[in-house]
């Protein structure tokens, strides 16, 4: 396979910004994405606390818009990150990114994408940058970016197809275990936040009354009838009769992180994986960047673990034993309290921010933690919410293990095909990402 060496400005036939300058904004409207919204984990750009522009801002204060196919490239904050441009679009752009689009004489778009992704060109970006604080990779420097490509073109689409391929099932398992979750926080809402079971049955005042109740909430006449039908109350406020208010600590074992010694860090796989803060979670699948040699904490396979120091409230289940560093907790739930606790938790996670402390960096004491207080119900009716969910979370679980099955395929495959190192050729295109 020939390569050639070429600029990374070279190989772009148009390049859309917004001027460098803060466009008005307005309640509603048209989506403004920024650079908090462009993610090397995601195909497209989430919309993530978007601001919104008016129609006329959107027709005359921008140079140009991003087109289908396009490739939006952070510039401010951590340069090269990309997205893809969606059909339809559906949004403009904000300052300190632009939208690229590839000269396709010389550079197909979806290699151009795989490639900027690739481990070794986020290298040569990161050193390319400017700035102590925040930190910039000028577009007047684009032309020093240079990038080898393969000189022929069906090449390029072989391996473009192959990395886009991947990522539109990758995105399309987040998309699915998105729905999931919001399925999952629905339910929980229902019945052990607004009680909905309980005001209905409160207010019903016939049989037939009951039978309507329950197809409204989507359940059986037989779960409805294990909620109670009025209110007592409790240290939280008026919660179902009979229903208790337990801690944390109650309903799971905790286990706050210890850091390891800092000699015993290694990238060979030595030990066990080192969950540390943030960093280590992308979209509720855990990417550890360390092992350790000298675990002093461990969380166990399918236990929850969540972020606790910086970045507060990032929670997920682990796939297998990890080492807990000082930035993280984990919860060994009891069986039935699993998911009550995830989906509890979720939904405290603002209140749990208000609550740390720290001169540098904040974060959660272990009694912050166990103390969190949650309404558990009856032991019926805390089953069948365990059932009813229990089916909601496996099927998270298995588009997650799927998820990270196709991005270690992935993320080994596409650099021996960038390289050169693996000829395309010698794949069968239509076994690779099934």
């Amino acid at each position: 396979m020939r390569f050639r060496s070429i600029s990374f400005r070279d190989l772009l036939a148009e390049i859309i910004d917004n001027r460098g300058r803060t466009c008005p904004v307005e309640e509603n409207g048209i989506p403004l994405i920024a650079t908090n919204c462009i993610k090397n984990e995601t195909l497209y750009p989430s919309f993530n606390k978007v601001r919104y522009v008016s129609q006329e801002t959107y027709n005359y204060w921008f140079r140009g818009h991003p087109n289908p196919g396009d490739i939006i490239f952070v510039l401010k904050g951590s340069p090269g990150r990309v997205n893809w441009v969606p059909d339809p679009v559906g949004f403009c752009i904000a300052q300190d990114m632009v939208a690229i689009r590839a000269n396709q004489n010389i550079i197909l778009p979806k290699y151009l994408f795989a490639l900027l992704r690739s481990r070794k060109v986020q290298l040569q970006i990161g050193n390319m940058h400017v700035g102590s604080l925040i930190p910039h990779f000028k577009k007047g420097d684009f032309e020093k970016l240079i990038l080898s490509i393969p000189e022929d073109l069906t090449i390029q689409r072989k391996i473009g197809d192959i990395y886009f391929d991947f990522s539109k099932k990758i995105e399309l398992n987040r998309k699915m275990n998105q729905t999931l979750e919001a399925m999952a926080q629905a339910l929980f809402k229902s019945w052990f936040v607004d009680f909905d079971p309980v005001h209905a049955k409160a207010n019903a005042s016939s049989d037939a009354d009951f039978d309507r109740i329950a197809k409204e909430l989507g359940i059986s006449r037989e779960i409805l009838d294990l909620f109670p039908d009025e209110f007592e109350e409790s240290e939280l406020g008026m919660i179902p009769r009979g229903w208790d208010i337990k801690r944390l600590d109650d309903l799971s074992k905790v286990t706050m992180g210890q850091s390891p010694n800092g000699d015993s860090y290694n990238y060979n796989c030595n030990g066990l994986p080192l969950l540390n803060g943030a960093a280590d979670f992308k979209d509720g699948i855990l990417i550890p960047k360390k092992f350790t040699t000298d675990s002093k904490r461990k969380a166990n396979h399918g236990e929850l673990v969540f972020c606790i120091r910086a970045t507060i409230g990032l929670l997920t289940y682990t796939d297998t034993e990890y080492s807990l560093g000082r930035g993280v907790a984990s919860i060994n739930a009891h069986n039935l309290h699993k998911e009550l606790i995830y989906l509890g938790l979720d939904r405290k996670i603002e209140r749990l921010k208000s609550t740390a402390t720290g001169s540098v960096i904040i974060g959660l004491k272990k009694d912050d933690v166990e103390s969190i207080n949650f309404v558990v119900p009856n032991d019926d009716v805390m089953e069948f919410f365990h059932l009813m969910q229990r089916s909601i979370f496996d099927r998270i679980k298995i588009n997650t293990s799927q998820t990270q099955a196709l991005q270690k395929t992935r993320d080994t495959l596409i650099p021996k095909l960038l390289s050169g190192e693996l000829d395309v050729s010698e794949l069968e295109l239509d076994n690779v990402t099934h």
